[in-house]
């Protein structure tokens, strides 16, 4: 009798083995599947079902060997604990463990419900269990089959010329070895398997759309960021180039695809000097074909005349190409010497990283060149506003005409500035825990992006006036925007006097709570604050009082300017606060850094002075209206003359 019921018992927990085991075999499974898919997509031919075998067949041959040495030990559930030492290890390297582990729990879930099922004797209650995993596996890899944006958007190519340069019998190498070395063996091994070399003959290659009338025309280099090496990011920026280039602009797209990360590993953080001397190359490379009598390119573009931008990692990569661009030698190889010297006027940074700092640990910091900053509120990859640092260190030393301005574009993601990552700023399987509510569409989001670079464009490189309306007021209505250029005249900045009181630092809201690189003023608990200028300023009629400001919610603020004790001019703004958005539906599975919360961004604001003589002013006073007890903080305090319409 006591070994029918040990035999049993053993027979139970042989099933509920077995079940257990295939649940964490199959949480498992569609994890690394969602997530190897993704990755190997341009490899493969039918990306998510060769993904699903290729794992399904490693997953099997790691289980075998410990679960055959435990069944050494009968009373020992071993296939599940084999199955569980084996999917650790496969997500111990992985991005989204939390996610990978969730899958695994679902799946012992419904492995134990399956074991149930097994040993009841009723076929109903078996039919159901199987039917519930069937649906639940179909839906998983349903799942795993991401949806890239490629929707066409209304772009004019009739007027514009397209060359590719860099392959075939044009095809220049250049030893990169030196700026990309972070690398494992294997990852090494993958790279030249697949890639057919390594970082010692880095080929330099690209697209450049020119316009049709064949004149020298004002450059832009567009730098793709970090995404997948085998699935191309450039082309995605073709919308931007046929639009500018069927507006007079020439405009290269890099190819740097092939330094990005695999799915066997990447360069590392690191590789943003090299981004950037690989960009500088390409166009020390494009200015021989120029030079060149015989090349298409022959005299169609001015390198004295040009502007970078850079998505994401490549903003990093346009900031590091600023500053080799200055120097006369690297600072990684001292043996390479460099002559560059081209004639930069702006710098565009879409959804940027700012990794690169100098000797002093400082972020690199632009000078004498136009800036914009181009970043959304739906952003779930650099989902803080990491160029904020760059925009508030960036100096105007000489006496040419400067602006910089930084937009946070409602609604905006981080993937759809291209067409080729599209609306996922993650891949599966956490593409399917973001929050997209209140997100904007791919094509009104590359719409909104070509108005501000082209606005921003024709008077960098084209001396079109001054800072246009649109980097002033923005370009959708809730659009919030902060700008500066060398016609203002400030009365009052506090990253001078950080222990005064009131002054306080803002910060990023990011994990860490890095530093803005800036200061204001905070208005005291009665909502008011009084800045006297430590210089009287003469203020002229036709000018203009500006400052920015931050809130914790909309408010009215009174803002009154005084001459002495006297209120020469005053007037109510209404300040309206950054927008909190969710960026992940499940936080403590997917957590983004800064989700629900406000990010510290000051909008600048204008206010007509009704000045009918000159006047010497020597304070300012603002005073929250209302009864919302936000904090507000004041920045920048100065006057500037009208703009001309």
């Amino acid at each position: 009798m006591e070994w029918w019921i040990y035999r049993r018992r053993g027979e139970r927990l042989r099933c509920f083995d077995r079940s257990v085991a295939a649940g964490v075999f199959v949480g498992a499974w569609l994890f690394l599947s969602a997530a190897y898919a993704f990755y190997l997509s341009p490899v493969v031919p039918f990306p998510t079902f060769s993904a699903f075998i290729l794992t399904g067949v490693a997953l099997l041959a790691g289980i075998a060997i410990p679960a055959m040495v435990l069944r050494l030990f009968p009373r020992i559930p071993a296939l599940t604990l084999a199955s569980l030492f084996v999917v650790w290890i496969f997500l111990f390297p992985v991005d989204f463990p939390r996610i990978g582990w969730t899958l695994i729990l679902v799946g012992v879930v419904f492995g134990a419900i399956t074991a149930i099922a097994v040993l009841s004797r009723r076929r109903a209650l078996r039919v159901i269990a199987f039917s519930v995993d069937a649906i639940l596996f179909a839906a998983g890899i349903a799942l795993c089959v991401r949806d890239t944006d490629k929707s066409p958007d209304h772009v004019n190519g009739g007027e514009v010329v397209r060359i590719e340069y860099g392959a075939g019998a044009d095809e220049c190498l250049v030893d990169g070895s030196a700026y990309f070395r972070k690398v494992s063996r294997i990852d090494s091994m993958v790279r030249r398997n697949i890639l057919g070399f390594g970082s010692e003959a880095l080929p330099l290659r690209g697209v450049v759309y020119l316009p049709r009338d064949g004149q020298e025309s004002p450059l832009l280099v567009m730098l793709h960021g970090s995404h997948y090496m085998l699935e191309e990011s450039h082309p995605g920026y073709e919308y931007l180039a046929l639009e500018l280039a069927a507006r007079g602009y020439a405009v290269a797209l890099i190819d740097e695809n092939f330094i990005n990360k695999s799915f066997s590993g990447s360069y590392g953080s690191h590789d943003y000097k090299g981004r950037g001397w690989l960009l500088l190359k390409n166009l020390e490379y494009l200015r021989t074909l120029v030079s060149d009598d015989s090349s298409p390119f022959h005299g169609k573009i001015d390198f004295d005349n040009m502007a970078f931008a850079g998505h994401s990692r490549g903003g990093d990569g346009v900031a590091s190409a600023m500053w080799l661009n200055g120097l006369d030698r690297s600072p990684v190889d001292p043996s390479e010497s460099f002559d560059f010297n081209f004639g930069i006027k702006g710098v565009i940074e879409i959804a940027p990283t700012a990794m690169l700092t100098m000797p002093d640990e400082m972020p690199y910091k632009y000078n004498n060149v136009d800036y914009l900053l181009l970043h959304g509120d739906k952003d779930a990859d650099v989902s803080f506003l990491y160029g904020l640092r760059r925009y508030n260190l960036a100096c105007f030393t000489d006496s040419a005409y400067h602006f910089k301005a930084a937009v946070l574009i409602d609604g905006a993601n981080h993937g759809q500035f291209n067409t080729v990552w599209g609306a996922d700023d993650r891949q599966p399987p956490a593409s399917w825990l973001l929050d997209r509510s209140n997100a904007i569409d791919g094509e009104l989001q590359r719409r909104l992006a070509v108005d501000y670079i082209a606005a921003f464009l024709d008077v960098s490189l084209r001396n079109a006036g001054e800072i246009p309306e649109i980097l002033r007021k923005g370009a959708q209505p809730g659009d919030m925007v902060r700008w500066d250029d060398t016609q203002c005249r400030y009365a009052a900045r506090f990253d001078d006097c950080p222990g005064r009181e009131g002054v306080t630092e803002l910060l990023l809201r990011d994990n860490s709570r890095m530093t803005q690189y800036n200061h204001g003023m905070c208005l005291d608990k009665e909502g008011r604050c009084h800045v006297g200028f430590d210089t009287a300023m003469v203020v002229t009629p036709g000018q203009q009082l500006l400052f920015s400001a931050f809130s914790g919610g909309q408010i009215g603020l009174a803002v009154s300017l005084f001459s002495g004790n006297d209120i020469v001019a005053a007037d109510t703004v209404t300040v309206t606060a950054p927008p909190v958005k969710r960026l992940s539906l499940m936080p403590l599975l997917f957590p983004v850094q800064g989700d629900g919360e406000r990010e510290q961004f000051l909008s600048t604001f204008c206010i007509p002075l009704p000045l009918a003589d000159s006047v010497t002013v020597t304070a300012v006073r603002f005073s929250r209206v209302g009864g919302c007890d936000v904090p507000v903080i004041v920045d920048d305090i100065g006057f500037r003359r009208h703009f001309e319409r």
